[in-house]
């Protein structure tokens, strides 16, 4: 949620076939360091994946699960 009101990150376009919020990927906008240690891992580990992770990916990625 940080990243995505500093303008960091946003969610892809639903287009013409809707789906859910945990579906959708994360697109990374801009990969600037933040200076928070955990804000500047999450912004490296999206920079370094591919294919872009969804929503439901990345917060099990950061929760540990």
């Amino acid at each position: 949620t940080e990243l995505g009101f500093r303008g960091r990150v946003e969610l892809e376009k639903t287009g013409a076939r809707r789906r859910t919020l945990a579906n959708r990927k994360v697109i990374l906008l801009d990969d600037t360091t933040t200076g928070g240690v955990l804000l500047d891992e999450a912004l490296r580990h999206m920079k370094e994946t591919q294919p872009t992770e969804t929503v439901q990916s990345l917060i099990e990625y950061l929760s540990g699960i």
